[in-house]
């Protein structure tokens, strides 16, 4: 199975999160089977802004291939003609039979019905709501949740006029686009009930679509039989953890006031950041005093130790998260977490019993809860570390068999073909491309534009629409003409 992976970021090239995290777990598991041939496409770019490069990663060699654009692709960007030219020759040449596509963010938005036209299956996940609003998050300009879906669409036009000077009507004109695009997706993966709830509010037919839903998986587990050494570590300060990227979606201003707050006081608390700390939190940080300290990135593999001696673990997010990758690593820490009641946390915690909910209204409740831990008896904290013991959410390992059997469902699903339709299958001629490993960045290869001469071929599987366009235009009669004598002139090639 040739697999083709499309997200708008990747480790090393660009800041990044859960959602790349994952998606480096998961192709390097695939790849370690020989019938599974795994590419990953994501932009060349380190900040989100246009984008006229972007590089194709073959998982299984750990070769990289160059695309580059004459005109980059903006923002708001629908359609690119050239992009979508060298992304259908991509799709060929390497006879990808499914794009699964994790994030459009610096894509052009209609790339998924170019992978369909190129004869492949297409899978659409959401790790975000970037298919309900630009605004990815659902925040408004002055960075408070839109409160979405309790808005109409002249609210929504408002909004984006302020954020991205975009003009009356944008939210219709992108909402039926994409209704369009995940109509003809094969499948959609939703990562939390809530989120479903949430999208088919605005694409009700999503309802009848081959969906799964399903979180992201971690590769270690919290039992109780870790708990006695949990136990031993619960002396004071009490220690919390901010965990992941420190930015202003995950609610960094809320979680410095609460830091604020406990610098003027006697309680015995410190706060331990863990994670990509953004400008200007960075410097904000810097200036705090001893009850704050700064650990900087990690690694998931280095998170078990990395909060060994902490005690709590608080979320701020201000928009209703798809599923918190970093609540299941904290959970798997014997971290206790303290998060707001909204979105995948308020799914996913149960308050009072293995964490505890806030209202984002009434951010002060996040002292009281401390406060309470500080107080709290060893025999309070043992319940409640039994508790997320017992906790249960996804593995990797049952992330992967989820995805291979999605991706084996749709690729044994065959199109509907009346005769006119089988017309198109026609022979592509394939053209060689010398890859190489690269040692140093400025050697990626680039990619040939499709229009290039093409040397000598063979049959691809692909189903192209070419020939039905052709005969949509010239009727049958000259459509088997063409394919006969297209025929003939490759075997007088051979």
């Amino acid at each position: 199975m040739n697999l083709l992976f499309v997200i708008h970021n990747w480790v090393g090239y660009a800041p990044h999160g859960g959602t790349e995290v994952h998606a480096i777990t998961l192709v390097e598991a695939l790849s370690q089977t020989e019938s599974n041939q795994i590419y990953v496409l994501f932009p060349d770019a380190k900040i989100a802004s246009d984008c006229n490069k972007y590089i194709l990663f073959n998982i299984n060699n750990k070769t990289f291939k160059q695309i580059n654009l004459s005109s980059p692709v903006t923002s708001d960007c629908y359609s690119h003609q050239e992009f979508f030219a060298k992304f259908e020759f991509l799709i060929l040449q390497q006879k990808i039979d499914i794009v699964h596509f994790f994030h459009l963010i610096r894509f052009p938005l209609n790339m998924p019905l170019i992978a369909k036209k190129a004869g492949a299956k297409v899978i659409i996940s959401f790790f975000d709501y970037y298919f309900i609003c630009q605004q990815f998050n659902l925040l408004k300009e002055n960075k408070i949740f839109c409160n979405y879906p309790n808005i109409n669409i002249p609210t929504c036009d408002l909004c984006l006029n302020k954020n991205f000077n975009s003009q009356v009507g944008t939210q219709n004109t992108r909402r039926n686009t994409i209704s369009q695009i995940l109509y003809y997706a094969d499948a959609v993966h939703y990562l939390c009930q809530d989120q479903y709830k949430r999208f088919i509010i605005t694409y009700p037919y999503l309802q009848d679509k081959l969906n799964l839903i399903m979180g992201l998986g971690i590769g270690a587990f919290f039992t109780e039989q870790d708990i006695r050494n949990k136990l031993n570590n619960f002396t004071l300060p009490l220690k919390v953890a901010c965990v992941g990227n420190f930015d202003t979606n995950k609610g960094a201003e809320l979680i410095i006031q609460i830091i604020d707050y406990y610098q003027s006081t006697q309680q015995n608390i410190a706060f331990h950041i863990h994670g990509d700390v953004r400008y200007p939190y960075s410097d904000i940080l810097a200036s705090a005093n001893k009850k704050v300290k700064v650990h900087g990135q990690y690694t998931p593999e280095e998170l078990p130790n990395l909060l060994q001696q902490c005690h709590v673990a608080l979320f701020a997010s201000i928009w209703p998260e798809t599923f918190v990758l970093t609540l299941s690593e904290v959970w798997s820490c014997g971290l206790i977490p303290v998060a707001p009641n909204i979105g995948a946390f308020r799914e996913r915690i149960t308050h009072g019993k293995n964490g505890f909910l806030y209202e984002l209204t009434d951010s002060g409740s996040i002292i009281t809860i401390l406060d309470n831990f500080i107080k709290m008896s060893t025999e309070s904290f043992f319940n409640l570390l039994k508790e997320v013991s017992q906790v249960k959410y996804p593995s990797l390992e049952s992330n992967i068999n989820q995805y291979l059997s999605l991706y084996t469902h749709i690729q044994n699903t065959k199109y509907e073909l009346n005769t006119l339709e089988l017309l198109s299958r026609v022979i592509i001629e394939e053209h060689h491309i010398e890859t190489h490993h690269i040692e140093t960045y400025p050697e990626i290869q680039q990619l040939p534009d499709p229009e290039q001469p093409i040397p000598p071929i063979r049959e691809n599987k692909h189903l192209l629409y070419k020939a039905w366009q052709y005969y949509k235009q010239q009727g049958l009669l000259s459509t088997i003409k063409h394919s006969v004598n297209y025929t003939s002139q490759w075997i007088q090639k051979i």
